[in-house]
């Protein structure tokens, strides 16, 4: 591999992700242990929007409508997604279903948000994650690793149709200001 040109530092792809829509997603998944988890737990949650999407549908609806939320959790040496969760319309939440899923085993949770916002909520943080992330640790996991994905609406320049896009936060871009890596809609498990 060429060196790099002078002045540049090398980018360390994480998972399925990008922080500038202008570039690409990454094409190559990490070869580095600790680094596939995020990876296919990012295709994980591709999935669960896919599955998201076709809930809503069959409901006549868009993700806009009504919450949809799932967990994520290890099944062997991938990463599965669990039975989905679905809210009321007008309650801006769903409840995760656990069932069948060790608590040990969780290493995500998704769900979108009705009315577009992109970052997670107060209460996401407090009441769901941090919550979640003791439970996971206490349970002999770790809740270290737990990743949250949010599905939020971006309305591109050409019109004022949505785009539901998935951002994925942790501990260490935990804010409330600013949106998460966007997680590619299309992502494959290695």
């Amino acid at each position: 591999m060429p060196d790099a040109p002078p002045g540049l530092e090398p980018i360390a792809a994480v998972g399925q992700r990008r922080t500038n829509t202008a570039n690409p997603f990454p094409g190559r998944p990490p070869q580095a242990e600790d680094e596939r988890w995020e990876w296919n737990t990012d295709a994980a949650a591709a999935e669960a929007k896919r599955r998201f999407d076709l809930a809503a549908k069959g409901r006549g609806e868009q993700l806009g409508h009504r919450e949809q939320s799932a967990v994520l959790y290890k099944s062997g040496d991938g990463v599965a997604v669990g039975a989905l969760g679905t809210g009321a319309i007008g309650t801006g939440s769903a409840p995760y279903n656990f069932t069948g899923i060790a608590t040990k085993d969780v290493i995500g949770i998704i769900h979108n948000h009705p009315g577009g916002t992109l970052i997670p909520s107060a209460a996401d943080w407090n009441a769901v994650y941090d919550r979640l992330g003791a439970d996971i640790t206490a349970a002999g996991g770790d809740g270290s690793r737990l990743l949250m994905y949010i599905i939020g609406a971006t309305y591109p320049p050409e019109g004022p149709k949505p785009t539901w896009v998935i951002f994925v936060y942790d501990h260490r871009n935990r804010t409330e200001t600013v949106h998460g890596p966007e997680v590619n809609p299309a992502g494959q498990p290695c």
